[in-house]
């Protein structure tokens, strides 16, 4: 409270000052070194002058100086007598700010801090026991990612450069393979892709656009001239003293009472429209309709938000004594204002309303993440088997969606587990055969579906998909039916369960 008397202080052009708490930052912007030196001393003696009216003390030793142009290096700088020297970088709420303005420090600090939470997680989280995976991955995207993303709209443009990239991915893939409890010999593209986690450089990207779009108004989604739909402020909505309390529903209709019927409607062509219906009472009287239409980027809760606007308009304007019913059910008013919203999504017109809301942006940032994901998860060397069972991220997707993912399961998803072809790969064992003869290779698709040593447990699992007229093991298959589908991981966990004690490893 105190420090907003300071941040009231008129200051000399090219200076800018805020504060968080008793932190408070000056910035200085000059055409030349001299300028900048005078200006910048004169303010922070006003600084240091106020602070001492105040009974305040602010610390030289604990002033840090940096600039962001050689030249501005060679300024000399004092605070109450003492000499303030330049540093490389300062920290401001959370963000390491470097001279170059490159972020490059940042991004080793905020992987530093989450690397430590990964190595802490570790201690409780293993393959085979310890904290659930999708307790691994919940502390990821609750903890790891707001960690990493935040402030992302300042630094975001480094997560495009290489380095960066594979720092990143490094980070990210220990945390996927704990989601999947998946051997650490996975690959990263396989891992990111059966745990269900995007990409953190696109990700940081997301953070960074939609940020861009607060600050800027636009998207580079619409044209310029459709803008972000912003909050009324706070200075401009009615005192809450001031504010009606929850009206009466149940009013009694007179001769001069007028009802307006609102309605919104968005096709899943993205048209959105509205219409107002004011019913003038009686059956000889023909209901009165007015239609209007938002921008396609609109949602249906804008159009329902915007009819009840101009619903208000209308009657103002017009009659003393209305009723706006929005979205009610069981009228004649409301069935003609139903029908009427939409043919207005059909209006050609230009748009009664052309803001778009922040969900428009977020959701299309996700949709270009997830194509670029698509891409790389197919373009990459890595993940081959994979990606032979599960194409497409929309493949995992579903199939998560019906079962949790586990230790066993992953073994065959991923081609990385305890079969022998995998161990020999590895030098483990001496060979890759399989203990039921000498020439057939242990495979997982052996284990499935040839091994006899696991026969009657292939045969329950066979019986129930014939019943189900279903491949037993093709998983886009089994993906239709659920009870098949828990037949198949049954089986996966029935084989690796017991696979280490049937190969003696």
């Amino acid at each position: 409270m105190i420090l907003d008397e300071l941040l009231d202080m008129q200051l000399p052009a090219g200076c800018h000052m805020q504060a968080f708490a008793d932190d408070v930052l000056l910035i200085v912007t000059a055409d030349n070194n001299e300028e900048l030196q005078s200006v910048s001393n004169t303010v922070l003696s006003e600084i240091s002058n106020w602070g001492t009216k105040v009974k305040l003390n602010f610390g030289p030793a604990k002033t840090q100086v940096i600039a962001f142009t050689p030249k501005a290096k060679s300024v000399q700088l004092h605070m109450d007598g003492t000499d303030l020297a330049f540093v490389p970088e300062i920290k401001l709420l959370g963000i390491v700010i470097d001279e170059k303005l490159k972020f490059k420090r940042h991004l080793k600090y905020v992987l530093g801090k989450a690397s430590r939470i990964y190595n802490k997680l570790c201690i409780y989280a293993r393959p085979t026991w310890g904290t659930h995976p999708e307790n691994s991955r919940t502390i990821y995207l609750h903890v790891i990612e707001p960690i990493i993303t935040y402030a992302a709209g300042i630094w975001g443009q480094v997560a495009m450069q290489k380095s960066a990239r594979k720092d990143l991915a490094s980070l990210q893939r220990g945390f996927a393979l704990k989601a999947i409890r998946a051997f650490r010999t996975v690959s990263t593209n396989a891992a990111l892709a059966l745990a269900q986690l995007i990409p953190l450089d696109l990700r940081i990207l997301e953070v960074h656009q939609i940020e861009q779009t607060r600050l800027t108004n636009t998207t580079p989604f619409l044209p310029e001239d459709v803008t972000l739909e912003r909050p009324t402020p706070a200075r401009e909505l009615l005192h809450p003293a001031l504010r009606v309390g929850k009206p009466d529903l149940d009013h009694e209709r007179t001769d001069d009472t007028q009802e307006i019927f609102t309605d919104g409607s968005k096709q899943d062509s993205g048209a959105v429209g509205l219409p107002l219906c004011l019913d003038p009472g009686g059956s000889q009287q023909p209901i009165i309709t007015k239609k209007f239409k938002l921008h396609d980027s609109c949602t249906v809760f804008q159009a329902e938000l915007f009819a009840i606007l101009e619903a208000c308009k209308w009657a103002t304007q017009k009659y003393q004594n209305t009723v706006i019913y929005t979205d009610s059910q069981g009228n004649v008013g409301n069935e003609a204002a139903d029908g009427a919203a939409k043919l207005a999504t059909l209006l050609h017109k230009t748009p009664d309303y052309r803001s778009f809301p922040m969900s428009f942006v977020k959701h299309k940032l996700r949709m270009r993440s997830l194509d670029l994901w698509q891409a790389r998860y197919t373009s990459s060397e890595q993940g081959q088997y994979t990606k032979s069972i599960f194409p497409t991220l929309t493949d995992i997707k579903h199939f998560r969606k019906h079962t949790d993912i586990h230790f066993h399961t992953t073994q065959i998803l991923t081609n990385h587990g305890f079969h022998k072809t995998y161990l020999h790969r590895f030098h483990i064992t001496p060979d890759d055969c399989c203990p039921c003869n000498t020439n057939t290779p242990q495979t997982v698709t052996h284990l499935l579906t040839d091994c006899p040593r696991f026969a009657a447990e292939r045969m329950r699992h066979e019986a129930l998909c014939v019943y189900h007229d279903i491949v037993p093991y093709s998983l886009p298959e089994l993906l239709k039916k659920e009870e098949a589908l828990a037949s198949y991981t049954e089986l996966a966990s029935r084989i690796y369960s017991k696979l280490k004690a049937y190969n003696g490893t």
